[in-house]
């Protein structure tokens, strides 16, 4: 067969992840059926799951064996399975964002289109989702997304950026303390109050009248970190990279990872919104280390 125009492409997996390498346009005489190239040659650049899976191949055979241009083909393993990362960014009203591989390498595209149905994301949250690749971006975007359970980790830790979640240094703190918007950032006296049955923590905040603006007229933002044992060195901050971000809570929406790296989490708050005088319970739950938001309580609900 010529080698011009020729373009190996495989529909779907193949275990090892075989894309085009040249040619701009199939060539029919792949269609033809070689039968006795498919299991060494093949096996032996791509592995076995590639001669299994391949669409039957026409090669030239030469004096020396096969055709040289086989030694052309070049095998990306996109790994087997689904794959773990932290929602780096998303963009609720444009419906995408960008999730960062647990594994590492480049930030991987996702669109609403993606989402597992019920799947809202949020900055900072674990997410597993299939690899596929793009033919126009010439890259892999994410597709069936779900949100990651604890239990998925390995070792029974919780994983935060692709890493097992870390613990402020010298253990987990024996307080919480919020440090927020409303107070200047002063860390607050009084700490995060636990809920005896859950083991969680709590902290009311109410919106000021003079809180910065948002996103409606009438409402505003209050933002906060989370502070263990009244020090800085042991803050918390949304999960999902360095960048200066702010992850906005909501009662019913989607929880939040803390990150706790010492030196880190400058400008990564979260916060809630609403009108003056809204109140919300800020929840912290640090054997998850998940931050959320619910509606006040109260002895009487």
């Amino acid at each position: 067969m010529r080698q011009h125009g020729a373009m190996l492409r495989v529909a779907g997996r193949c275990g090892t992840g075989l894309r085009p390498l040249w040619g701009s346009s199939p060539a029919p005489a792949f269609a033809a059926v070689s039968a006795g190239l498919r299991t060494p040659a093949l096996s032996q650049h791509c592995g076995p799951a590639a001669s299994r899976l391949l669409p039957p191949l026409s090669l030239q055979r030469t004096a020396g064996g096969i055709s040289p241009w086989l030694s052309g083909i070049r095998c990306f393993n996109s790994g087997a399975g689904r794959k773990e990362g932290t929602v780096k960014m998303w963009n609720e009203e444009r419906g995408f964002g960008f999730l960062t591989p647990a594994g590492g390498g480049e930030d991987v595209f996702v669109h609403r289109s993606a989402l597992r149905e019920g799947v809202l994301l949020a900055p900072g949250q674990i997410v597993n989702f299939e690899a596929q690749w793009d033919d126009k971006k010439r890259k892999d975007r994410a597709a069936d997304v779900a949100i990651a359970e604890p239990q998925e980790s390995s070792g029974g830790e919780a994983p935060s950026g692709g890493q097992p979640a870390q613990q402020p240094s010298g253990g987990r703190p024996a307080a919480y303390n919020l440090a927020g918007s409303w107070a200047d950032w002063a860390i607050q006296r009084e700490p995060m109050a636990s809920d005896s049955s859950s083991g969680r923590l709590r902290h009311r905040i109410t919106v000021r009248s003079g809180a910065p603006k948002s996103g409606g007229s009438d409402s505003r933002r209050e933002e906060f970190q989370i502070v263990g044992d009244n020090s800085w060195d042991k803050r918390l901050y949304p999960a999902g990279g360095d960048k200066e971000e702010t992850v906005i809570l909501r009662p019913g929406g989607a929880t939040s990872r803390a990150a706790s790296e010492k030196g880190k989490g400058h400008g990564r708050n979260w916060a809630v919104e609403g009108r003056a005088g809204a109140a919300f319970d800020v929840i912290y739950d640090p054997e998850t280390q998940m931050v959320s938001c619910e509606q006040p309580f109260s002895e009487s609900r």
